[in-house]
């Protein structure tokens, strides 16, 4: 498995299902050592992420992200497990950032006014609405 993140995430979502217990901290990136316990004896599989949907056909379960599960038409309503968008999951929400010294930049104002506008009620709906509630705005966390 070459992508550490991506695995580090799956076990959380694991943990966050209640199918195993990780002795790590969620800050911090785990690994299959860190299973303390499985008492279901789940066999993990470790794909490259852009293959966890294709695998559907051979494996009894597999997370997938997002931007993999749409183009493969799964549902997210039917999914087994949402993953929670909490202090486990922190680590991997996407952030709006920019370069070093950014704010002060020309563009600083309008940048602001951009956040203040997309970070609101109304954009969270419209969010959450087109993508059936499979995208979860977390500038609130």
């Amino acid at each position: 498995q070459n992508d550490a993140t991506n695995a580090s995430r799956a076990l959380f979502v694991l943990q966050g299902a209640g199918l195993i217990t990780l002795n790590v901290s969620s800050d911090k990136l785990a690994s299959q050592a860190n299973i303390v316990e499985n008492k279901k004896d789940i066999t993990i599989k470790e794909l490259d992420a852009s293959q966890t949907a294709r695998a559907l056909k051979s494996v009894d379960a597999a997370i997938v992200n997002n931007n993999y599960a749409v183009p493969a038409k799964l549902d997210y309503k039917s999914s087994l497990y949402k993953e929670k968008a909490d202090e486990n999951a922190k680590q991997w929400f996407n952030i709006l950032t920019g370069k070093k010294g950014w704010e002060k930049s020309p563009k600083a104002k309008a940048i602001k006014a951009l956040v203040k506008a997309y970070q609101t009620d109304e954009v969270k709906k419209i969010i959450i609405k087109t993508s059936n509630g499979v995208d979860l705005p977390v500038w609130d966390k």
